[in-house]
């Protein structure tokens, strides 16, 4: 019994989950559960990915896009991930559609 014991602390520690709490402008809070820190630099990659495609944003990342604030343990990557996605570079945060070098 102790070793199967053993082996679910294992897998628990393995498989442990954080939710990500993020602060939505009307004051409500939406929570997004990452399994590790791998899959939030995965969701940076992905920010970057889908923000210059230009074609919407997978549900995960158009609540972080539409967020106010939010975090994680360990650091501030959902923040890096908001940057990425409103950057005026990207078509989601352009107004209007135009270019970004407009002006230049």
């Amino acid at each position: 019994m102790r070793r199967l014991e053993k082996r679910i602390a294992n897998l628990e520690r393995r498989f442990h989950c954080e939710p990500v709490i993020l602060q939505m402008p009307d004051g409500t809070e939406e929570r997004i559960v990452v399994y590790s820190g791998n899959e939030l630099l995965d969701l940076l990659l992905r920010a970057a990915r889908e923000s210059e495609a230009g074609v919407g944003f997978s549900p995960d990342l158009d609540v972080i896009r539409r967020s106010i604030s939010g975090g994680e343990k360990g650091g501030h990557m959902i923040e890096f991930c908001r940057a990425v996605l409103n950057s005026p570079a990207t078509p989601a945060g352009r107004a209007g559609g135009e270019d970004c070098t407009d002006g230049l």
